[in-house]
């Protein structure tokens, strides 16, 4: 059907040409990434016609240097060097290979260094000194530059500001599959790295063996952002049952149902200094009996980006959160102004010039106002993670043994609770809607075709936005209880047994929940004309306000039995069986009506 006549094409065909209802040169120019067909050519609606071997080549190489040295007959020096590079070619997106475009190599960085000194001050006072520090990097690259192929595809109208020279292609999807869809996320480099210092004093006292130390991590990591497949180049989708009635003939008039773009912010470049302190004392009060008790703390900060480039919310305040020197950033960088002005128009914020005052609004408050650290986080003071363990022999023989332990073990989140926030307030979500339909339910006339990739005249939309990933500000580092109770028998000189009972139950763990989510309610969702949410939802001027919280957790219990025998010529049989229970909170939560 021709959406611009009503009738259907003369011979059921797009004719070529000039006109708004001939085949689109944005599709054509598109369509030569595409090989023809070469397979099931004489069958009838093939689920594919296209088939073809890709080489996807991969090379590793390493090394590992060691050395050892006695500097004195109290002092030894330890070091290590670790060098591994992998060469890969794959698809994007995790794809094996791409889709009908060059694949992307990547090139894979490993790095790793630690140093020991040892030093025995006395027989009975030991130092142990270690730093070293690791590095993950990966380069990926690909061929075609975003600028370079949204020129050749004819495309206009699209800001590439953000990233004038990085490497990319906009993505052509079809949702009904009828189509391969094409397409190349942007490219770039990925950095993980982590300095390690630690220092470990051991003194023996009579029945003690005590262990003092610190242990400071510096940890770093330098990504990309990213929302949808390409971005800021592009993600055009065709449906079925609009313009043409078919997503194929839609993409041939160049009338996408929608188009998407992300414009993404400057490279994340975030990292913490964390700290540990430590102590722990091995006591053997009588022969039989050892008992190991310690203690550890630890500070760990959220993560802290270079330029201040995070955003985060506060539902106790209705605030959007940035660090404080996120807006100086901002002062002295006019490109990421009109961006970040973006973002405040998708949330209708209560300090723009121009805000809708028939809607509510959210503030915008700093780190500082919010007393809270530039990760957007608490710092929590109180992280003390106990341990203790015994083990007794309760016969005057080495047969038996009972053993039983307890600690608690703090998991730091480390990245991904930054990679949240990150980018937020200097990437701007643009969605423009081509096909729209009328008060009658009818389809309207299309609102932009290419080679235009959105409408000639946009009118700015206060509100309605989303975002997708915050933090509580008071969210604490998930913690793990774990305990174990053994049983060792020594049955006879050549068969053990072991029978073991191990739990752990690990809490304050992160889930992602909807702030704007309405309670459990028989009522439908139902979203009013001209409003974003349903009226129950307590945030009107957002759609999705998702945030990571403390409200997971998840239980782990064992019983395992363990028999080893020794046999004859240096054979050994071992035999072990387990029962366990595992339950667990869902790590995402999403409630929409």
């Amino acid at each position: 059907m021709d959406p611009f006549s009503g009738n259907p094409f003369p011979n059921n065909t797009i004719p070529s040409g000039n006109c708004k209802d001939c085949i689109n040169p944005v599709a054509t120019s598109a369509l030569s990434y595409y090989p023809l067909p070469n397979a099931n050519l004489g069958v009838a609606n093939p689920s594919f016609n296209y088939q073809t071997l890709m080489p996807i080549p991969s090379s590793t190489d390493g090394w590992d240097l060691r050395v050892d040295q006695a500097i004195t007959s109290k002092q030894q020096l330890y070091a290590r060097y670790s060098w591994k590079d992998v060469l890969a070619n794959s698809g994007g997106s995790g794809l094996v290979a791409n889709q009908f475009l060059p694949n992307v190599s990547a090139h894979d960085q490993n790095r790793s260094l630690l140093v020991s000194d040892s030093y025995s001050i006395t027989p009975t006072l030991l130092n142990e000194f270690r730093v070293g520090f690791t590095r993950f990097q990966e380069n990926d690259t690909f061929p075609i530059q975003g600028a370079s192929a949204i020129s050749q595809l004819g495309l206009q109208g699209i800001d590439i500001s953000q990233h004038p020279n990085a490497s990319a292609f906009p993505t052509f999807a079809f949702s009904d599959g009828e189509f391969s869809q094409i397409g190349q996320d942007r490219t770039g480099t990925t950095i993980s790295e982590t300095t390690q210092v630690t220092d470990n004093v051991s003194k023996v006292m009579h029945k003690h063996t005590l262990r003092f130390g610190v242990d400071i991590r510096k940890v770093r990591y330098n990504a990309l952002m990213f929302f949808q497949p390409s971005d800021d180049y592009g993600d055009f989708t065709f449906s079925p049952g609009l313009f043409t009635g078919y997503s194929f003939g839609d993409f041939m008039l160049g009338l996408p149902q929608q188009s998407f773009f992300a414009i993404t912010s400057p490279q994340i470049n975030a990292g913490a200094t964390q700290w540990g302190v430590y102590a722990q004392d091995q006591w053997q009060p009588i022969s039989h009996l050892t008992i190991n008790f310690g203690m550890r703390w630890e500070l760990l900060p959220p993560f802290a980006e270079s330029i201040g480039d995070l955003g985060s919310f506060d539902p106790r305040s209705n605030s959007v959160l940035v660090p404080d020197s996120f807006l100086k950033t901002v002062q002295t960088q006019p490109s990421l102004q009109s961006v970040y002005n973006g973002f405040l128009e998708s949330f209708n914020a209560c300090s723009l010039p121009n805000r809708n005052p028939a809607l509510a609004c959210s503030n915008v408050l700093t780190s500082g106002q919010d007393h809270l650290a530039a990760g957007l986080r608490q710092i929590y003071w109180h992280d003390f993670d106990p341990r203790v363990s015994i083990a007794y022999r309760p016969f005057n023989d080495n047969k038996t043994v009972l053993r039983a332990g307890f600690g608690i073990f703090t998991m730091t989140t480390l990245g991904p609770m930054s990679f949240n926030n990150a980018g937020n307030p200097t990437s701007d979500l643009i969605t423009n809607v081509n096909a729209v339909y009328g008060p009658n339910g009818n389809l309207l006339p299309p609102q932009f075709q290419f080679p235009q990739t959105a409408p000639s005249s946009t009118t700015a939309v206060l509100g309605g936005g989303s975002l997708e990933q915050a933090n509580d500000p008071l969210f604490r580092d998930p913690q793990s209880a774990q305990w174990n109770v053994t049983v060792e028998r020594e049955v006879t000189p050549n068969t053990l047994a072991r029978l073991s009972y191990v739990g752990m139950n690990t809490f304050r763990m992160p889930v992602t929940v909807d702030w704007n989510q309405i309670p459990a309610s028989t009522t439908p969702y139902t979203v009013p004309a001209g409003a974003f949410v349903d009226p129950r939802a307590p945030y009107q001027n957002w759609f999705l306000l998702m945030s990571s919280e403390n409200l997971g957790f998840a239980n782990y219990n064992a019983m395992q039995a363990e028999v080893r025998q020794r046999l004859s010529h240096g054979l050994s049989l071992q035999a072990n069986t387990r029962g366990q229970r595992t339950s667990a909170m869902p790590m995402l939560a999403v409630l929409r009506g």
